[in-house]
């Protein structure tokens, strides 16, 4: 019988099998993009950003634990003031079915930031269609929330102007 500890990885071996397998789906997800979206940029993050409807679609490819995810974030409001009330309505009130919120805070104003709407699928049998579908979802649920947010919070609509 085979030792099994034998076959183990080092840490930087894993690594790089990793990093390796994640270039491969950003690879894939810049086909996709480009196939069906057209032009987009990369960040100096890595990020894929392209206009979607009234907005920006970012896409991200990361590892996570043992498996590669592709996580899509539409950005809904900025320089809103981040409350109390605000985390309420966001994690208690909200009637988000489809992803969660993300918030990035502003280092030059703070207790200010931008909200995000995201979801994460898994990259291992990632195809145009669950890539896609998920992206429009993304948006149009991010899109029902800017009104009532600004309405209600403050903050300033993002748009891809």
């Amino acid at each position: 019988m085979q030792d099994l500890g034998e076959a183990r990885l080092s840490p930087r071996e894993a690594l790089q099998i990793t990093m390796a397998n994640v270039l491969q789906v950003k690879e894939k997800v810049a086909q996709i993009i480009n196939s069906y979206f057209g032009e987009f940029t990369e960040d100096s993050e890595g990020r894929f950003l392209f206009p979607y409807k009234q907005t920006q679609l970012f896409i991200e490819v990361l590892p996570w634990r043992d498996m590669i995810v592709v996580q899509i974030s539409a950005p809904v409001v900025f320089d809103i003031e981040i409350t109390d009330e605000l985390a309420i309505e966001l994690v208690v009130d909200s009637d988000v079915v489809f992803g969660d919120w993300k918030i990035i805070y502003d280092d030059e104003k703070p207790g200010f930031g931008l909200l995000l709407l995201s979801h994460s699928i898994a990259a291992d049998e990632l195809d145009a269609v669950e890539l896609t579908l998920t992206g429009a979802l993304v948006v149009n649920s991010a899109d029902n929330f800017v009104d009532p947010l600004i309405t209600k919070f403050g903050g300033v609509e993002f748009s891809r102007t």
